[in-house]
C-alpha cells in the first residue's frame, strides 16, 4: 500500500436525523467516495462536526467509517478542548483501525504556539498514527505552517505533517 498521507481525501459529511447520527447516510457516503476512488477519507473533520458529536457518537462514526471505507485509508478527526478527550478520541480512532489522526486545535481561549504545539506533542507520544495539522487560523491566531513547526516536527519523528498531500517521512527518518 502506499503511504497514506498523500493525494486527495474526501471529508464527508455526517449526517443527522432527528438529533442522532444517520449511520446509514453516513455509511451511504463513505462508500461513494471510497468507490469514487479517493486515496483517503477523514471521518470527523469540520464538515463532520464532530465538536457536535458526543465520545461515543465520535467512536462508532469512526468505526463504521473504517467498515465502510474498504481498503480506502480512513484518517478520524480527534480535535477537542481537552487534551484528555483528544487522547481518548485518538485511542478510539486506533480502536476503530484508522490509518492515521487529524488533530486541530479547539479552544474558546487564545492559544500560544506552544500551547498548540504542545498539544501535537502529547499526542504524537500518545500514538504511533500519523498525526496531521488541521490548520484552520480562521478559528484561532496561529498560523501552523511558519517556520516554528519544523523543529517541533523534528522533535516528533516527522509523524506530524501538516499538509496530507506531501509525501510524508517515517518515523526516526532525519
Amino acid at each position: 500500500m502506499s503511504d497514506p498521507v498523500t493525494g486527495l481525501s474526501a471529508f464527508p459529511l455526517t449526517p443527522f436525523r432527528n438529533d442522532t447520527v444517520d449511520e446509514g447516510a453516513f455509511v451511504g457516503l463513505v462508500k461513494r467516495v471510497a468507490e469514487a476512488g479517493v486515496d483517503s477519507i477523514t471521518a470527523l473533520g469540520s464538515t463532520g462536526s464532530y465538536a457536535y458529536l458526543t465520545a461515543d457518537e465520535r467512536a462508532r462514526v469512526a468505526r463504521v467509517a473504517v467498515e465502510h471505507a474498504g481498503s480506502t485509508p480512513v484518517f478520524v478527526g480527534v480535535g477537542g478542548l481537552r487534551t484528555s478527550h483528544v487522547l481518548a478520541h485518538v485511542d478510539s480512532a486506533e480502536a476503530a483501525g484508522a490509518a492515521g489522526v487529524l488533530l486541530a486545535p479547539m479552544t474558546y481561549q487564545a492559544l500560544t504556539q506552544d500551547d498548540v504545539f504542545e498539544l501535537f506533542r502529547t499526542v504524537t507520544e500518545h500514538t504511533d498514527l500519523p498525526v496531521i495539522v488541521y490548520d484552520n487560523p480562521r478559528h484561532h491566531s496561529l498560523r501552523l505552517h511558519h517556520r516554528p513547526l519544523r523543529a517541533h516536527r523534528r522533535a516528533a519523528g516527522y509523524r506530524i505533517d501538516q499538509d496530507p498531500r506531501r509525501p510524508r517521512r517515517r518515523t526516526g527518518s532525519a
